[in-house]
């Protein structure tokens, strides 16, 4: 994972962060439409703010089981910091949240992650899918 974020402001009472982001340079891993790594940076503030918030219980993670919709509406760039904001609520679901993050480019939007889920799990359930995982391959 490419960790990119600068400053995180997170609100502590429950679903709003934001955060400062510089991409890195993806030259070289590959010809994408939009480089993998920089949509996982444009994600990562959500996983991020649920798994550090002290509002949600230590033995709980939260992993992202899929997205809506991902549009990119004008190009990203390295030479520029872009702001990050995300807003996330729980459903009606027990154990998942669903959010929205946003990307900016001074006042301008220039990307959209709309219904990003994400599915809490006990550590020690996520340690076992590892494992098993790793045994797999």
């Amino acid at each position: 994972m490419v960790i990119c974020m600068e400053e995180v402001f997170m609100d502590k009472e429950y679903g709003d962060a934001a955060a400062i982001v510089k991409l890195k340079s993806s030259f070289g891993t590959g010809n994408f439409t939009q480089s993998a790594y920089w949509v996982d940076t444009i994600v990562h503030l959500a996983v991020f703010h649920l798994n550090r918030n002290v509002t949600y219980r230590d033995e709980i993670a939260y992993v992202s089981t899929g997205l809506e919709a991902l549009h990119i509406f004008k190009e990203l760039s390295v030479t520029k910091a872009h702001s990050t904001y995300v807003s996330i609520q729980p459903t009606e679901k027990k154990d998942v949240l669903s959010g929205d993050i946003s990307v900016f480019d001074g006042d301008a939007l220039v990307a959209l992650c709309l219904g990003i889920r994400f599915h809490g799990m006990t550590k020690n359930d996520l340690r076992v899918i590892r494992l098993l995982v790793n045994e797999c391959l």
